[in-house]
């Protein structure tokens, strides 16, 4: 048994770790900032070219291991005297094998049929629930997993594994599933962690308690719980009206998470961790997640756009702020002229502030980077400008000195008329 485990722990610890195991694309590299880690001149060919071919290799290889696996557990399940529970668990460790491999084979079957085995010898085995929603939600979707992973959470609700997939699929859930209202329906059965309330997304708040759990239950791999933690946390902060509370909670989980190789080798962590970054104005370190994810899966386009989308409207940004006023159109300069003579009326402050005019009046140019507690700015709108994202509204604003400065706006669906002045 112990080397059946040891086998099967490999199997799945190669499967997620796979690329910075078998290229030049290491964790450490990873880790570092992209200008060290790819200095100028860097020879990113190779390196793609490294890991495609890598990516190419990794069905083959981790099928020949599987047949060993096999191996080992026929063999353990043949030993006398083995107790139902003993024998399920030895079905349970070839089902998670069996599982690892299933996108990169056409007939999964014996998947379902050794976790439903596993089951039928002993019906409390979480982690065989736990591996067949696994299953199911590769080869049928989200919410096919659903009642599996429900079941594992009634057998054991302190499973970290169970508790940070069931988080993970009900953010994938559309509001109107009928499986996901009937979930989120019986709080009777988990009070703790189904969330009732008309003010909330409920279906956002119960993965989050989800996540939070997850990360509390896990003793060992907090990897994914954390990074899942973090992914609830993102999600919520779309909504979240604490001034930022939610994000910088966000961005601590992922730091913990970036923490375990297994997380570090996923693209798709390094995508949703930019994201967060990018949500608060992090461009640097959030370009530096999507060439990391662009790395890991160089077929991937997603992180490439969000990238590229990133530098054009960075690009729009800077070149707009520093157009001097009398190389721009007519308009424009006649209705940055109107704002600024406006915002420098005497009594404009008493106008235009409220009861904001006790803190400290300071112009755009006067701000320093980072926050600027107890003071405040009044300028007015000139125009929108492009965005990196379907998050933020880039304004383009002036002040009554005649300093321009981009301000984003979060958290807002659709704007019919922008507003003259802030």
């Amino acid at each position: 048994m112990k080397e059946l485990q040891s086998a099967v722990d490999e199997l799945l610890r190669l499967r997620d770790t796979w690329i910075p195991e078998t290229t030049r694309l290491t964790t450490e590299l990873l880790l570092t900032d992209p200008v060290f880690a790819f200095p100028p001149g860097y020879d990113f060919t190779s390196l793609v070219r490294e890991v495609v071919k890598s990516t190419e290799e990794k069905p083959e290889k981790m099928l020949e291991r599987i047949n060993h696996i096999l191996e080992l557990s026929t063999k353990a399940f043949n030993t006398s005297n083995l107790t139902p529970h003993q024998k399920a668990q030895i079905l349970l460790l070839k089902g998670k094998a069996l599982n690892a491999i299933t996108a990169f084979t056409q007939d999964s079957s014996d998947v379902k049929s050794t976790l439903e085995r596993a089951l039928q010898l002993d019906p409390e085995l979480s982690d065989a629930c736990c591996e067949m929603g696994e299953f199911e939600w590769m080869t049928v979707g989200p919410e096919a997993a659903l009642n599996s992973l429900k079941k594992a959470l009634k057998i054991d609700s302190q499973n970290p594994n169970v508790l940070w997939r069931l988080s993970m699929l009900l953010r994938q859930l559309p509001k109107d599933c009928p499986s996901l209202r009937e979930f989120l329906s019986n709080s009777s059965e988990f009070p703790d962690l189904i969330y009732q309330s008309d003010d909330v997304d409920a279906a956002v708040a119960t993965s989050l308690r989800l996540a939070h759990a997850a990360v509390r239950a896990a003793k060992a791999s907090l990897g994914r719980a954390w990074e899942c933690l973090g992914n609830a946390l993102f999600t919520a902060s779309l909504g979240d009206s604490s001034g930022g509370c939610m994000i910088s909670r966000a961005l601590a989980a992922f730091t913990q998470a970036a923490k375990y190789p297994d997380v570090v080798s996923q693209p798709h962590f390094h995508f949703n961790r930019a994201g967060a970054l990018n949500y608060v104005d992090n461009f640097y370190e959030a370009l530096s997640s999507w060439l990391r994810a662009a790395l890991l899966d160089p077929a991937w386009p997603a992180p490439r756009i969000a990238a590229m989308r990133c530098l054009k409207a960075l690009q729009k940004m800077h070149t707009t702020i520093c157009t001097p006023l009398q190389s721009t159109d007519k308009i424009t300069r006649k209705r940055v002229m109107a704002l600024i003579s406006t915002l420098s009326a005497p009594k404009s402050k008493n106008r235009y502030l409220g009861p904001y005019q006790t803190l400290r009046e300071c112009s755009f140019d006067e701000l320093s980077a980072g926050s600027n507690q107890g003071v405040v700015c009044c300028g007015g709108v000139v125009a929108s400008l492009p965005s990196d994202s379907e998050l933020p509204l880039n304004l383009l604003i002036v002040d009554a000195k005649g300093i321009f400065i981009v301000l984003r706006i979060f958290q807002i669906s659709k704007v019919s008329t922008l507003p003259t002045l802030f």
